[in-house]
């Protein structure tokens, strides 16, 4: 991987001395095409490299680099007619791979929350072996389509197995909703990694955890009494609640600034993005923190307890 990167570095005439510290240059970034911003499109031999430089940083999201992947799902819509502001962000992007090719997903054996952190709400841990998740989305992100953009990925023994970042095919009316056709396409993940697990002689024998920080979407899964407010979606989109009902999979509400699915839907800075990727790779904080300094602290250092809102009473049909 890091051999790889460097190669990357000498094609592109990247400094290995690269000093950025996250994929986009300033949080909450979009990136528009030409017929917007009124820029035309760069000349062949750019485009070229443009086409290059996308693929290339795309093989590292899909196989080791969860932090890169929203990055190509915002890259590569322009591959047929990138402007001068898309190769810009371009570069910034191979400046930041450069910079933490050192960066890799290690596993461990220990439970994944720490036991000097858990609260008397939540005494369990993520044991050995056992699969977990995070959802996330972000609300009419595309100004173009006002469409959504859906995050999640898969956990188990401490660092990320599988991970997604990708724009939602539907238009949602709300937050809430969202966060709801997200979950609905993570639920169908945690099912396929289920399935895998078995295969290879690790069953999943306790309900597999989910994250979500949204906790109305929480409770639309949880219960039937709110099903006047989502009849207008597709049939298919319900499988969440379905396996909610089932008990193969188990919501736990998780706050944003410990939603390690994140920085898969919009760019963040790295004083947000620096939990989140020590939870996806595994690692210590302090290896993406940068010198910030609210994540100096101790218990800061492992994934935070989550509030299983799965357990609570479902609120009564009516109730505000």
């Amino acid at each position: 991987n890091t051999k790889y990167i460097e190669l990357l570095a000498e094609r592109f005439n990247i400094p290995l001395d690269a000093k950025e510290t996250t994929p986009f240059k300033t949080p909450k970034t979009r990136l528009y095409p030409g017929e917007i911003t009124g820029e035309s499109v760069v000349g062949l031999r750019e485009q070229q490299a443009y086409r290059a430089g996308v693929g290339s940083i795309n093989w590292l999201a899909t196989t080791n680099r969860p932090d890169l992947s929203f990055a190509v799902s915002q890259l590569s819509r322009y591959i047929s007619a990138p402007t001068p502001t898309h190769v810009m962000a371009l570069q910034h992007v191979l400046r930041y791979v450069v910079a933490t090719r050192a960066q890799a997903i290690t596993y461990h054996r220990d439970p994944v929350i720490c036991p000097a952190i858990r609260t008397a709400e939540s005494p369990e841990t993520v044991e050995r072996n056992q699969l977990c998740g995070f959802c996330d989305a972000d609300f009419a992100n595309d100004v173009a389509t006002r469409k959504s953009h859906t995050g999640y990925a898969f956990l188990l023994n401490h660092a990320a197995v599988d991970w997604k970042s990708s724009q939602q095919r539907l238009v949602a009316s709300s937050s809430t909703e969202s966060e709801y056709l997200a979950l609905s396409h993570c639920v169908k993940t945690a099912q396929y990694l289920r399935h895998i697990l078995a295969f290879v002689d690790l069953p999943q024998a306790a309900p597999t955890p989910i994250f979500e920080d949204n906790a109305a979407c929480i409770c639309l899964c949880n219960s039937d009494s709110h099903e006047s407010r989502v009849k207008h979606l597709d049939i298919h989109l319900h499988n969440a609640r379905e396996h909610v009902a089932r008990g193969t999979i188990a919501l736990h509400y998780v706050t944003t600034a410990c939603q390690a699915a994140d920085f898969l839907t919009k760019a963040v800075a790295n004083a947000l993005m620096a939990r989140p990727m020590a939870i996806l790779f595994g690692s210590a904080i302090s290896a993406w923190d940068n010198g910030t300094k609210d994540m100096k602290r101790p218990e800061q250092r492992f994934l935070v307890p989550f509030a299983p809102l799965g357990s609570r009473a479902a609120p009564e049909a009516g109730a505000r």
